[in-house]
């Protein structure tokens, strides 16, 4: 019973959340990549507390590591779309195809994992990895469209 209020409590904060941030618009850069960051990070965090009992000695499937790359992947995309902006004619549809072979090339750093054994990446399960390449996922379905819809129009130079 508690466990279903728990969910209950957390899902409509997330629906708060995301309505709440469906009527921003037309914000600075920075603000775009915190609300990113912020629904990629919880996101993530969500899938990972779904997804751990899969793989329990995955050391890359706990808290600070899904954290810190959700980090890095939010600024890294964040950085992309700075640039973007600042040469492109039509920035949007171009961050958009970047993104989509961003998220491609992502997944080459966790398909190896299916076949060798990296001491690194110790008690990585099928279902772990699986999990990781859905975290990619995630970041990418969160981070692409706040920053697209979200960031104030670039000024034409």
């Amino acid at each position: 019973m508690l466990v279903l209020f728990l969910s209950g409590v957390y899902t409509e904060g997330i629906i708060s959340f995301i309505l709440y941030c469906m009527k921003l618009i037309d914000l600075p850069l920075w603000q775009s990549a915190l609300v990113a960051l912020f629904g990629s990070v919880l996101a993530n965090l969500i899938v990972l507390f779904c997804t751990q009992p899969l793989a329990p000695h995955f050391k890359s499937l706990s808290v600070i590591p899904v954290t810190f790359w959700t980090l890095i992947a939010v600024v890294g995309a964040t950085a992309v779309f700075a640039l973007v902006r600042k040469y492109a004619q039509n920035p949007n549809p171009l961050f958009v195809h970047i993104s989509w072979g961003a998220l491609a090339l992502s997944f080459f750093m966790d398909i190896p994992l299916f076949f060798f054994d990296i001491p690194f990446f110790a008690g990585a399960t099928t279902a772990g990895i699986w999990a990781l390449m859905v975290m990619h996922v995630v970041v990418a379905g969160i981070t692409v469209p706040t920053l697209v819809r979200l960031t104030k129009t670039a000024i034409p130079r």
